[in-house]
Order: C-alpha cells, then structure tokens, then sequence
C-alpha cells in the first residue's frame, strides 16, 4: 500500500497554516480553505474529503493510495441447503 503524496502535500499546506490538529481542521469553512496560501481545486476537494475521514474516524485511509478492498465474505445459499433436508 503506497502513501498518497498529494493527501501528504495538502496536510503540510494546513500545518504551515497552523491547522494542526484534527479539530482545527474539521471546523475550517470554506473561506479559510480558500485563503490557504496556494491552495488549488484538487486541493480543496482534499481538504473536504480530510474533513469527512476526520468526523467518520478514517484518518489513516485518507493518506492511502488505494483504498484497502473489504474482505469478501462468504454468502451461503440457504435454499440449497435445505434441499437435502427431508421433508
């Protein structure tokens, strides 16, 4: 699993905005996010995805390339295992 450098990048651009903490972050509105300094449209939407892993705990698979695949779990198919049932 490869650490994604443009989540990287939009991290430092808060830090060196001094939103260095997850509360920080979470609270900026959108007029904040437009006054970073450089900030650009991917980078905004970075920002808005940041913000949603933040409130829903996911930190860690912000900076991920590729999302980790959930496991597939076995679906078991009930009507054929009842076909051997007597009556």
């Amino acid at each position: 699993m490869k650490v994604n450098q443009k989540a990287v990048k939009v991290l430092e651009k808060l830090f060196d905005a001094k939103y260095t903490n997850e509360r920080a972050i979470s609270s900026l509105t959108i007029d904040q996010i437009l006054a970073l300094k450089g900030v650009t449209i991917p980078d905004i939407a970075m920002v808005n995805e940041l913000q949603k892993k933040i409130r829903g705990h996911e930190v860690l698979s912000f900076f991920w390339d590729e999302p980790p695949k959930p496991k597939q779990e076995e679906k078991l198919d009930l009507p054929a295992l009842y076909d051997d049932m007597p009556d």
